[in-house]
């Protein structure tokens, strides 16, 4: 199951490139400068997934009773906070 959900990560960040591209060449085609090596998506999707993936070793560090640093544990409570405010809206 874990091998399914990197290759539907990867899946996903192909998908984004891809619609960076088509983007970035439908600007070119209307006239308006579009730089090839610019692909905004791609990179967010990559960020969100990194992250999404600390906050689930951080939570599964709890479980197990692994003590996290102060610090530590209010980041991941924070992200874990935005991240089901996002999936609320």
């Amino acid at each position: 199951l874990g091998i399914l959900k990197k290759l539907s990560y990867l899946i996903v960040i192909a998908a984004a490139g891809l619609l960076d591209w088509v983007i970035i060449k439908g600007m070119q085609l209307i006239g308006q400068s579009a730089d090839i090596r610019t692909f905004y998506l791609a990179a967010v999707v990559c960020i969100w997934l990194i992250l999404n993936e600390i906050l689930s070793i951080l939570e599964n560090l709890t479980r197990i009773g692994v003590p996290l640093p102060g610090f530590l544990a209010a980041l991941a409570k924070r992200l874990k906070q935005q991240t089901d405010n996002i999936k609320e809206e």
